[in-house]
């Protein structure tokens, strides 16, 4: 029980100190995870100079000194070793295998498909309004699983229903009701196939294929990009390890601890091991794009030979039996989510790839330090393939020179050589004893050593010799370059010979001896003792009460009972009483009064001009809009009230338009000064000064921006305009082709260009407007830079009216 509490006590001190650095940590501005901060800790008691002693209780002077010394490895910027574990950290939580991840990714589809599919599979429609909203979310239930379009595309929803009809009608809703909840899951699953089969044959028919992607064309483009891209990579990380590698070689000839301030020997390691950190990883990418690739070949091959049977099947048959084409469909579209699960996959590996990048910028910045470079200009590096084409000849360890532990195993000799777990990830273990320990690849050509259960590899055989000699020796000085270096032990895989340190992955859980596993099978005897069976075991409560009643034997049995004084007293009495109850008395009584609030009302916002009116009606307004209807639209907050702007277009606006008609076609006049004709903006102009609310900007898009300049060049009384790419300029509707406005309101008129429509200079048509230009076309412009625009006309609004204060779009 002490032991127990101890653990725990310790376990909290733990807890309290990786909290406190973590907030010391993002205090100072930067944000560290729980896992970094653990792994950091327990890598710094590990480190023989810090001296702490992980077998005693810490004091309070050590758990403030270590907190300082995590919080000053954390914060160190350059430190190469920092983002090797930082990016070992961001590999172990992000990174799965890949059947791990396809089968997560599965389970989450499912279950975010569960609303829905519970909807459908608890529904209890019965009218007819209910059946049909029924059998929509059936559709929707099959797009959501087959990811072939979206359910709020009305194309894409109408050829999956057609689809869906085809072979689950409408009719048939009655007996999937009366199904059980397991068995409608079933048929929704099947139903989903059978209706993507159908969508993919038609879309290879050319008659369908509405939102779905040529996911093979993607992958087949995406895949070698992706490998080409990796490649580069890997040979970027080798490169900078061979090169880092002949540094220190030259520096332990030399016996240089330093080449400048910088560039250190331990700064040289640490990029060293952050190069084939990176290196491993991008070989496990590598591996599983390639994987990949291999995977989208096999489906694309099943897809063409389906869809060839397929077709062979239908041919031109008005009637085909289900039991020979919905297998076949069903079959198409399994093969199908093969290639989503290849397409979220690739997606997947491509972001960790573009993410491992930022935790090799130390390394990069450290092979482009001037000392650096002048020392590789010096001399000749050696390069992993060079090491492995010095053995080509087929050097091995003779058997007399095994003067040493260990047993050897050689590829020509050995069953399953290639599997053999190789310590250290494979790299040479003479050279990770070293002082100046250099990560070099082993070659196991030469031989590969058994000690103590464990297997290791070697680059030359001369290394292989000396190392068996001593083994335990150089075992223990990898330990302690690895407690030096502490992203060793997520490299090297040394979380066996670290008790203490786990996996980032699994901090809690640590093994202290490697665990092998292997099959094995087992057989046991049914029933090996001597058969026993009761036959008369009943197990019904009221088939034993019954057996008991019959052993009793009442019928022959009497009951006798004896009445003395006292046996009144055995009796049980009851007394009722009145309980109290809570009675109220009320004395006064609360009365409210409200003060009428006052109301303004602002008139005149509704209505239309007067026939008679000549001031606003202009001579050749045609009769159809000789009376025109206007609507004053006020924001949503103001104090008179709105109902939205909705209510406003449904009950005013579309009755104003039906209220008149001008002989054209659709939305298109019979000529476009039309618009301008109408009038229109001069009566809303003189209306809005004769109800004083100004200042008045006329502001418009495209075509009706030139019709509302025109209106401007018309306008005698201060007045701003804001045009939002018109062809206010083009050869044919030309401003140059109108007088020009009052001077006074030059300053007041800005144009919004859209550069990619070719439209000339402003400037050459109103000498002294304001032009602002937008690096977008039409289209682009009104849907991406609409803020732009309200930008523009509150800078107008200020512009005449200095003292008005705008409230700030938030």
């Amino acid at each position: 029980m002490s032991g127990t509490a101890n653990r725990i006590q310790a376990e909290g001190v733990i807890k309290n100190i990786i909290r406190e650095i973590v907030q010391e940590c993002a205090s100072r501005g930067e944000g560290v995870s729980e896992t970094l901060v653990a792994f950091i800790v327990k890598a710094v008691v590990l480190e023989p100079q810090n001296d702490f002693q992980v077998d005693r209780v810490l004091a309070s002077d050590d758990v403030q000194r270590l907190i300082d010394l995590c919080v000053k490895r954390l914060l160190d910027n350059k430190s190469a070793s920092l983002d090797t574990i930082k990016m070992q950290v961001y590999f172990d939580m992000n990174y799965t295998t890949r059947d791990e991840f396809l089968t997560e990714h599965r389970r989450v589809l499912e279950t975010r498909l569960q609303p829905i599919l519970r909807e459908i599979t608890d529904n209890r429609a019965s009218t007819k309004d209910e059946l049909e909203s029924l059998y929509r979310k059936i559709v929707s239930s099959v797009l959501l699983r087959s990811g072939l379009g979206s359910p709020t595309d009305i194309s894409v929803v109408r050829e999956a229903t057609a689809a869906l009809q085809s072979v689950f009608p409408q009719t048939e809703l009655g007996n999937f009701l009366s199904l059980s909840k397991r068995d409608k899951d079933r048929q929704l699953i099947e139903l989903t196939q059978i209706v993507t089969g159908i969508r993919l044959f038609n879309k290879e028919c050319g008659k369908g294929g509405e939102g779905i992607d040529n996911l093979p064309a993607i992958l087949n483009e995406a895949i070698p990009a992706t490998l080409k891209e990796i490649q580069q990579q890997t040979d970027d990380a080798i490169d900078s390890s061979e090169k880092l590698i002949a540094v220190l070689d030259t520096m332990t000839t030399l016996s240089q601890k330093q080449l400048s301030k910088d560039a250190t020997k331990h700064k040289v390691q640490e990029s060293m091991i952050n190069s084939r950190q990176l290196e491993l990883y991008l070989n496990i990418l590598l591996n599983d794009v390639r994987q990949s690739a291999h995977e989208v070949e096999e489906l694309l091959s099943q897809f063409k030979a389906r869809l060839e049977q397929l077709k062979t099947t239908i041919q031109n048959k008005t009637a085909v039996p289900t039991a020979q084409v919905y297998p076949q469909f069903m079959h198409l579209a399994t093969i199908w989510f093969g290639f989503q699960d290849e397409m979220v996959l690739l997606s997947v590996l491509s972001n960790i790839l573009y993410s491992l990048e930022p935790y090799t910028l130390n390394s990069k910045e450290l092979l482009a330090d001037e000392a650096i470079r002048k020392c590789l200009m010096k001399i000749s590096i050696v390069t992993d393939k060079q090491r492995l084409q010095v053995n080509n000849g087929g050097v091995v360890v003779q058997p007399e020179e095994r003067h040493a532990e260990g047993v050897w195993y050689y590829q020509d000799t050995t069953k399953n050589f290639d599997k053999l777990p190789i310590m250290y990830k494979g790299f040479c273990a003479y050279n990770l004893a070293l002082n100046d320990f250099k990560l070099i690849h082993g070659d196991p050509r030469i031989g590969i050593v058994q000690i103590n259960d464990r297997y290791y590899s070697f680059s030359e055989p001369k290394e292989a010799v000396l190392f068996c000699r001593k083994p335990s020796t150089y075992i223990e000085s990898i330990a302690n370059n690895a407690k030096l270096n502490p992203e060793l032990i997520q490299l090297l895989d040394l979380h066996t010979q670290f008790s203490n340190v786990a996996s980032y992955g699994d901090l809690a859980q640590v093994s202290s001896k490697p665990q092998m596993k292997a099959d094995f099978g087992t057989q046991t005897d049914i029933h090996f003792y001597e058969k026993n069976f009761v036959k008369n075991y009943e197990w019904n409560e009221w088939e034993l009460r019954r057996k008991a009643l019959k052993l009793a034997n009442l019928r022959r049995r009497l009951t006798k009972s004896v009445q003395t004084n006292t046996s009144n007293f055995r009796r049980e009495n009851f007394t009722q009483v009145y309980l109290p109850k809570d009675q109220f008395i009320q004395t006064k009584r609360d009365n409210y009064s409200n003060v009428p609030q006052p109301k303004v009302y602002l008139s005149g916002i509704r209505g239309h001009q007067r026939r008679d009116d000549g001031q606003f009606l202009p001579a050749n307004v045609p009769p159809q809009v000789a009376t025109a209807h206007f609507q004053l639209v006020l924001p949503r907050d103001h104090r008179f009230g709105d109902h939205g702007f909705s209510r406003r277009r449904l009950l005013t606006a579309v009755p104003l338009i039906n209220q008149y008609r001008i002989d054209q076609f659709r939305s298109s006049l019979l000529y476009v000064t039309d618009l301008y004709i109408m009038g229109k903006t001069l009566v809303l102009l003189h209306w809005c000064q004769k109800m004083k609310l100004t200042p008045a900007i006329l502001h418009s898009f495209s075509l009706g921006g030139h019709m509302a300049s025109l209106a401007f060049t018309n306008w005698p009384d201060p007045l701003s305009r804001l045009s939002c790419a018109s062809w206010s300029s083009s050869s044919t509707i030309s401003l140059h082709n109108y007088s020009r406005p009052i001077s006074s309101n030059i300053s007041n008129a800005m144009f919004i260009v859209c550069t990619h429509d070719g439209i000339p200079h402003m400037n050459d048509v109103w000498p002294g407007v304001h032009i602002r230009y937008i690096p977008h076309g039409y289209v682009s412009a009104f849907l991406f830079n609409r803020a732009d625009f309200h930008h523009a006309v509150a800078e107008l609004l200020q512009r005449q009216e200095p003292s008005v204060k705008l409230k700030k779009n938030q």
